[in-house]
């Protein structure tokens, strides 16, 4: 039976269409898109440092000794470390960076006498409440935990106190934590040691500078092994930051003690 020529031609492009719609049917297929954006709080470590001292007072020779290991003659200096409140405020590890004129911290006379002009006390945590350590490791006694430096071309010693503990952003933003409390000059100080002091000591005067570092707690078991990470190794190329502002007053500077009084030592 023969096929009309008309009919099959028909019939193969009918066949064609339906092809073409398979083919490009997924065109025709519903399709939606959709995102978010995750913005996520930054923590961060945000330390204060508050001094207080009695600019009024003169620094002069100590006498005796009080039962509390404090001297005569001292003058308050307080060094406070605490967290500033905020949400975003994560567990920190804190030290402070004490810095002595290199002749407070040790000084040779005219007699050939070597002893350390300008003492600090340390706070009554740090020396009886083991809480501060002033050595390398979390178990020493001693106060070798220090570096050289210098600072407007004059040569400091500097002394590291390292907190042992981590202060808690939920539970330490309103508690201070001293290091030192006050500082008090040597009682083998003598007006012609004075007199040469000074001329060592130039514009400097006599002073303590004072920096506070942090870092954060979570992940390190100690701050010596915090520190080790975040921040290069203490030695005499060490920079730290000692212009930190004074939270108690902005306006004042590290320097305690300037033009202290010539007093015969009894």
């Amino acid at each position: 039976m023969g096929v009309n020529k008309k009919k099959l031609a028909t019939m193969l492009l009918a066949g064609s269409l339906v092809a073409t719609t398979l083919i490009g049917g997924t065109l025709a297929f519903l399709t939606d898109k959709e995102g978010t954006t995750n913005k996520f709080q930054v923590g961060k470590v945000d330390v204060v440092l508050e001094e207080t001292f009695d600019e009024d007072a003169l620094l002069i020779p100590s006498t005796n000794q009080n039962a509390g290991g404090s001297k005569e003659n001292r003058v308050e200096k307080r060094v406070d470390v605490s967290l500033k409140d905020g949400a975003d405020v994560v567990d920190t590890y804190v030290r402070v960076h004490v810095a002595i004129p290199e002749v407070l911290a040790s000084y040779t006379n005219a007699a050939k006498k070597t002893y350390q002009p300008l003492h600090y006390n340390h706070a009554t945590t740090s020396a009886y409440g083991n809480y501060w350590t002033w050595g390398k490791d979390m178990t020493s006694k001693l106060y070798d935990n220090m570096y050289n430096t210098t600072i407007d071309g004059v040569a400091y010693r500097v002394y590291v106190a390292t907190y042992k503990d981590k202060l808690s952003s939920t539970g330490d933003t309103k508690t201070k934590y001293d290091a030192i409390h006050s500082v008090y000059m040597d009682q083998a100080v003598t007006p012609e040691d004075l007199a040469d002091i000074n001329s060592k000591l130039g514009d400097a005067g006599w002073n303590l500078k004072i920096a506070v570092e942090g870092v954060q707690a979570d992940e390190f078991a100690t701050p010596f092994e915090a520190f080790a990470a975040a921040y290069p190794a203490l030695s005499d190329s060490y920079v730290a930051d000692f212009d930190t502002v004074n939270a108690a007053d902005p306006t004042k500077d590290d320097v305690v003690i300037t033009d202290p009084t010539p007093v015969v030592t009894p």
